[in-house]
């Protein structure tokens, strides 16, 4: 049986954000570098004050100085029409295994 991983959610709104700030502040300070970034195809799921997006992306990442070595990563991110713009409330990132 495959091992399963979770990660707790936010409780509110308010504590997203943070987790969203701490996420874009890593960037701005140089802990996390993105050297690649190629997305594919794009699905997109529209609704009247929603959607969901999915797609492939290959990734080439350096966090804290140490480089991860390029990998493929499924991407799904859910957005919300909040007054007149189209805001990213959920993004998730699984690296896609590669089987011999």
């Amino acid at each position: 049986m495959a091992e399963k991983r979770f990660q707790r959610q936010p409780r509110s709104e308010e504590e997203a954000f943070r987790w969203g700030d701490q996420y874009l502040g890593a960037i701005a300070a140089g802990q996390i570098k993105y050297r690649a970034w190629e997305a594919g195809d794009i699905a997109v799921r529209l609704y009247s004050f929603a959607a969901v997006i999915r797609y492939h992306a290959r990734l080439e990442v350096v966090f804290n100085g140490h480089p991860v070595p390029p990998g493929d990563y499924w991407h799904t991110d859910a957005y919300e029409h909040r007054d007149g713009v189209w805001t990213v409330v959920w993004s998730q990132a699984t690296a896609i295994s590669r089987q011999i």
